[in-house]
């Protein structure tokens, strides 16, 4: 009689065996959580651990294990994921693991020096794979072509990076173009004063010659531009 009330009061006091959690299963369910983030990119990835995945002791089977990333929105360097075991949709526990997530993609690496102003020409570029991790910036990923000028210069074997080049001027400072715009369902044709250069698609100010006023307007075409 008094072992079964032993065996009752151990069940309502909810002792139950302690399990440890698989540490591979652990590992597996981060690399699955960072796939996810990679299966629309030309990217891949390899994971560097940090640090030994501590072992986990818990006093029930977990039935959902939740893996979340702290820190910023960037899906490269050193990040800190926390694992979190519930059940019956009550945490049990949580840990983190420190890890650094090293991608590689396709890039242009340039052959030689570019200078300045200059039109990039494909012959002066080399596609090929390189690790992405340590960059400050966004690989250029368009097809290089000769309408593409260097902003500054690029010295040679490095990868190629969008801040690096921009679209010839379609618009050069201190010349008149057209710009055109909508007022009370009329659309009005006027010239202007460019007081900036720019390419297509990016904003420049300009000036009314007749009134002085300043306009922001956006380069459509050569010494055309439109107010948006």
């Amino acid at each position: 009689m008094f072992s079964v009330l032993l065996l009752a009061a151990s069940r309502s006091l909810g002792t139950e065996k302690e399990i440890i959690y698989p540490e591979a299963s652990i590992r597996t369910q981060i690399q699955k959580f960072v796939a996810d983030h990679f299966t629309q990119s030309a990217s891949r990835f390899q994971i560097e651990w940090l640090q030994k995945i501590p072992q986990v002791r818990l006093l029930s089977q977990p039935d959902r294990v939740e893996v979340t990333s702290t820190g910023g929105n960037s899906w490269w360097g050193n990040r800190v994921v926390r694992i979190t075991f519930y059940r019956r949709g009550r945490a049990l526990r949580s840990i983190y693991v420190s890890l650094k997530i090293r991608v590689y993609r396709e890039v242009w690496i340039t052959r030689r020096n570019i200078r300045p102003g200059e039109p990039i020409s494909p012959q002066w570029l080399l596609r090929r794979e390189a690790e992405i991790t340590e960059l400050t910036d966004v690989p250029f990923t368009l097809t290089p072509e000769e309408s593409w000028i260097a902003r500054h210069h690029i010295a040679a074997h490095k990868i190629l990076l969008e801040r690096d080049v921009r679209q010839p001027f379609l618009v050069q400072k201190g010349h008149h173009l057209n710009i055109e715009y909508c007022t009370g369902g009329v659309r009005i044709k006027l010239q202007v004063l460019a007081l900036q250069n720019g390419g297509r698609g990016e904003l420049i100010w300009v000036k009314n010659t007749e009134n002085r006023k300043r306009l922001r307007v956006k380069v459509i075409g050569p010494s055309l531009a439109v107010v948006p």
